[in-house]
């Protein structure tokens, strides 16, 4: 029997990250670039964690809010 946990990626590319998050692969890569986003290069690619992205709801909506609404 396999469960959810062994059957899905723990690290996530740039890609799944934006389509979970509702984001744009650009805005993603402005937060990693800005350090906003903690994240791995694995096999010479970001990754980013899946307990990042479940964990960081609040985040997520943060992310999403400053991209739309840029601070100064």
């Amino acid at each position: 029997m396999t469960t959810k946990a062994t059957t899905e990626p723990r690290w996530l590319k740039v890609k799944q990250v934006a389509q979970e998050l509702q984001m744009s692969e650009s805005s993603i890569y402005r937060l990693i670039s800005d350090k906003q986003v903690p994240c791995r290069w694995i096999g010479g690619r970001v990754r980013i964690h899946r307990d990042f992205i479940e964990d960081g709801s609040d985040w997520a909506e943060m992310a999403r809010t400053d991209t739309i609404f840029p601070r100064k």
